[in-house]
């Protein structure tokens, strides 16, 4: 470690000791965002200053950029003027920037909408919507780099721990984000991630190779479905079709390597990226062995046949894996609390493969996606120092395939306004073979502490919790849509309709989706949306009993109003309040029973419940080198006790009050006379990330969160277990609130040859000890488990 710092101090220096390259370049591609055809005699500015146009084929390149980071604004009579922040100029580079423009808003008696042009809104939805800016990613203070943590800012988010990126939705649950990767429905985008769930600790996919994310929380449109809560929709970018680029990267989460270019005389462009874990280079050298070992690949490939036909390939894979040897003086860690004495293995992986091919017609779009996504689960556990089939304690061996051909067509301009159809039929190929090791349930002896008998089941035999399946499932599943969206000069309308139906429960649905969008003036709007969103039980859910079959999909009701006001070009306040009910939520049959030793796997679906709440969020773009956000929720979030419905509870994830405060400044130091006397020297520190650089960024981030609801459990001397008791309330207790404080520092450099950006964060600042939950102990007692304590991370990227 100490060798590749002083390599890369020399490395900055001897750069350093050449003139640096003053100007680069910036090109791209501007199309309607209606119509998806390119647009011609686009004005472009660099920081106010007019700098070029682009041509009939809505392309441009413009030479001689300052270095920098620079305000471009894209403007044409008939179209919203765009502007893009924070784009990056480096030296003797062309910087990709591509743009969809959206047609001007009608004049209403001197009333029109007022030049929105730094803030981008999500297609087809009035409410609930936020579309993400690649650099908000990048600078958020405890984000590492991570699309998933950074949604989490968002009034409508909470996250469920520290150490995952679980996107949780207005009372909702694990599992009910849809994530979309360039038109492709995944399962999981992440490293380490659980079957059941959609996030993980470790994101695969670096904000690097995003060209923009739109997040949607409620209300959501009829193209999206199968999930109860949101949809995460992120487009990759296409690769540098000017030059040949690349980056190397390394911090706390990895190092890995980024390389672009054209191909097919400029006809195309590639984009591939690798990254693997850092700590298991040095896991001996600092004395750690559960060390996690993960490594990802990402490529993009773009053919342009035309100017109205592309064809572009995605490739998606990773692997991880993490070894737990119990250690009798240090016992297992916060990962495995509850585990015993175990040697625990766990492997993982996955990957897609997608092509999408895009037609522009006459008077309408097509896209024609086919992907196939694979993700497989491998972990097992022994008793401590001893890997026999005899001591084995647990095994899961999983995976599911899936083979997907999905298509839509949109007619952007039919005289009924602009409507859209679609569809998906989707194979799967789901495979399960579980194991767990029966464990009696013994009776103790109170004053000798010995076993003297067992609790016996319904046949008189002793009690035991185990299994020992295997179970496939084949299956099709399908859905098809239809949307329109029209404009009536104040009043913009969209509705829409989806139908889902899965082979293996023989259960269908049927979803409407409606929104209505009021313009009230120049600078303010109404809005409001309503959806029936189903979400069809999971496979694990599906394969734990033979009667999960009759499940039928949870579905919500939602209705969302709003109102937002655009106080300045660079600052915007949206103010929303929803409600949203739940039905049919699948639950273990035993929550209904009085036996709280009840273990039964067979779920039933007689869950239900509600989440409502307000929403307030603040934005302000960076304009004048400040930024930041504010965002305030409060919430309830309940469901009915299935043990008695005249009883309601306080639902997993109900925070009531949850606020966050990001604030970030930008500094140009190379802009002072000062800084370029002492530059050099400036530099040769700059490892510290203490010093001024070319361009330097400081963010702080400050997130609060209500006490988490659990449920108290009772320890019963007799049986060594505690246990969830019927009279017991649900999720009667809170754990105390949640606080947590960030600082990012980030830095970037510019020399001839080579650019190179750092950065330094430091994570908890205060060192709150958050309590994560509860580990309940045989003896009786329970010990406290913490989120992340004060965690410092730093990182590099040398771009070429």
């Amino acid at each position: 470690m100490k060798k590749l710092m002083v390599i890369l101090v020399l490395f900055v220096i001897s750069n350093g000791l050449f003139a640096t390259q003053k100007v680069g370049n910036l090109a791209g591609r501007i199309i309607d965002k209606n119509t998806q055809k390119p647009v011609g005699k686009v004005n472009i500015y660099i920081d106010g200053e007019a700098r070029g146009i682009s041509n009939e084929k809505g392309q441009y390149i413009l030479k001689n950029i300052p270095i920098g980071s620079h305000k471009v604004t894209f403007n044409r009579v008939g179209y919203e003027p765009r502007t893009k922040l924070g784009i990056v100029i480096q030296p003797n580079e062309f910087k990709i920037v591509n743009v969809e423009l959206n047609i001007q808003a009608v004049i209403i008696s001197g009333i029109s909408v007022v030049d929105e042009h730094y803030f981008t809104e999500t297609e087809d939805a009035p409410v609930s919507s936020k579309t993400l800016d690649v650099e908000e990613i990048k600078s958020q203070p405890g984000g590492s780099y991570d699309i998933q943590r950074a949604i989490q800012a968002i009034p409508a988010v909470v996250a469920a721990t520290d150490s995952e990126n679980e996107i949780i939705v207005r009372g909702g649950n694990y599992g009910e984000n849809l994530f979309v990767l360039d038109n492709m429905e995944l399962e999981n985008p992440n490293h380490f991630s659980d079957p059941t769930k959609g996030g993980g600790p470790v994101s695969m996919i670096s904000p690097e190779f995003v060209e923009k994310v739109d997040f949607f929380a409620g209300a959501f449109p009829a193209k999206y479905g199968d999930k109860a809560s949101s949809v995460l929709d992120v487009s990759l970018r296409e690769g540098n079709d000017n030059k040949f680029a690349s980056s190397f990267d390394m911090g706390m989460s990895g190092y890995g390597a980024i390389i672009e270019g054209p191909m097919l005389n400029s006809k195309g462009n590639y984009l591939f990226s690798y990254h693997k874990s850092f700590l298991s280079l040095i896991k001996e050298s600092i004395g750690i062995t559960a060390v996690p070992e993960y490594q990802s690949v990402i490529g993009k490939q773009v053919i342009n046949f035309s100017p109205f036909t592309k064809l572009s390939l995605v490739q998606f894979w990773g692997d991880d894996d993490i070894v737990f040897i119990y250690d009798e003086e240090e016992g297992n860690d916060g990962y495995t609390n509850g585990a015993g004495q175990q040697d625990i293995f766990s492997y993982s992986g996955r990957y897609a493969f997608g092509a999408n091919l895009k037609k522009i017609h006459r008077n309408s779009y097509s896209l024609l996606t086919a992907y196939i996504n694979y993700n497989w689960w491998n972990n097992y556990g022994y008793d401590a120092g001893s890997e026999n089939d005899e001591n084995k304690v647990f095994d899961l061996q999983a995976n599911d395939n899936y083979h997907a051909l999905k298509f839509s067509q949109t007619m952007p301009n039919t005289k009924f306004g602009k409507i859209e159809l679609g569809g998906q039929v989707r194979y799967d190929d789901v495979d399960f073979d579980g194991f767990s090791r029966a464990d009696t349930v013994f009776t103790y002896d109170l004053e000798t502490d010995e076993i003297n008998g067992f609790v016996p089941d319904e046949n008189g035999d002793p009690l035991t919790y185990g299994y020992d399946t295997e179970k496939s499932i084949d299956t099709h599943r399908y859905y098809g849509y239809l949307q329109w969206d029209k404009a009536f000069k104040r009043i913009q309308m969209n509705a829409g309709v989806r139908y889902n139906y899965l082979d293996y429960t023989e259960k269908s649905s049927i979803s409407p989706r409606f929104g209505i969008k009021y313009i009230v003036s120049n600078n303010a709007k109404i809005n409001f949306g309503l959806g029936r969103h189903f979400q069809n039980p999971d496979y694990f859910t599906l394969y734990r009993d033979d009667l999960n079959i009759e499940l039928k999909p949870k579905y919500t009701d939602q209705i969302v109003f709003g109102f937002d006001q655009l106080f300045a070009e660079d600052i915007k306040f949206i103010a929303e309040t929803y409600y949203k009910k739940y039905y049919d939520v699948p639950i273990p049959y035993s929550l209904t029973t009085a036996d709280s030793l009840d273990w039964s796997q067979h779920s039933v679906n007689v869950g239900k419940g509600y989440a409502k709440g307000i929403e307030l969020f603040l934005q302000k773009k960076v304009k004048d080198n400040f930024w930041g956000t504010l965002s305030y929720s409060y919430s309830i979030a309940n469901a009915f006790d299935p043990r008695s419905e005249d009883k309601e509870y306080s639902w997993d994830f109900d925070y009531r009050n949850v606020f966050t405060g990001i604030l970030g400044y930008q500094i140009n130091f190379m802009e002072y006379n000062w800084f370029q006397k002492y530059r050099t020297l400036f530099s040769v520190f700059a490892f510290t990330n203490l010093t001024p650089a070319d361009e330097s960024q400081i963010s702080i981030k400050y997130r609060y969160l209500g006490g988490k609801p659990y449920t108290e459990k009772t320890y019963l001397p007799e049986l060594k277990r505690w246990v969830e008791v019927e009279s017991q309330e649900l999720n009667a207790s809170r754990l105390p609130a949640y606080q947590r404080f960030d600082v990012h520092v980030n830095h970037r450099w510019f020399y001839k040859n080579i650019n190179i950006v750092s950065y330094l964060e430091v994570n908890n600042v205060f060192n709150t000890k958050n309590i994560w939950d509860y580990s309940y102990l045989d003896d009786g007692t329970k010990e406290e488990n913490y989120q992340y304590l004060r965690m410092i991370v730093g990182g590099v990227k040398v771009e070429f």
